[in-house]
């Protein structure tokens, strides 16, 4: 993976993946409430709420996305592996300071109105987070295999000898 690419996961990933999950329970207990009604009635609901649900997510936790991306950075500045498994412990307790965060972005009015509390937000966050480190581990870990995989074919071939022997 790419640092680029790697940014982008971090900075715009959080935002939507956090609104996914703390709307999901509500949509499918008021779905359960109106008695399902039919599928599609179920999916248009969710593909209207999407996109304000998105455009919200990034207006309340933009500003933690960003500080969540600088951190990660400064970590991976610092020696921190993207294919390891600490880059998922720091990132699920930085998805977690990021979660509990949010109420100081977000007005008190708000967070009554929508029944979120900061309990709610920070589990969030954790899980926000674990998600995150786990796309950069495992697509750095993809890069980092098929990187070693190509320089021992590389390695492995020298003009003068001709090709490796066969595994024995």
């Amino acid at each position: 993976m790419t640092r680029r690419k790697r940014i982008l996961i971090e900075l715009l990933a959080p935002p939507p993946l956090g609104a996914l999950l703390l709307l999901a329970p509500w949509l499918i207990q008021s779905a359960y409430a109106q008695g399902f009604g039919s599928p599609l009635e179920l999916l248009s609901a969710l593909v209207g709420l999407v996109p304000f649900a998105t455009f919200i997510s990034y207006l309340f936790a933009g500003i933690p996305s960003i500080i969540f991306t600088v951190l990660m950075e400064c970590g991976f500045f610092l020696g921190l592996n993207p294919a390891s498994w600490r880059v998922l412990g720091y990132s699920t307790i930085l998805g977690g300071f990021m979660g509990y965060s949010l109420p100081l972005i977000a007005s008190e009015a708000h967070q009554d109105s929508i029944g979120i509390d900061e309990a709610r937000l920070g589990v969030t966050g954790l899980m926000v987070g674990f998600i995150v480190g786990l796309m950069i581990k495992i697509a750095s870990a993809n890069k980092q295999k098929r990187c070693q995989t190509e320089s021992n074919a590389a390695a492995s071939f020298d003009i003068r000898s001709g090709p490796p022997p066969p595994p024995s």
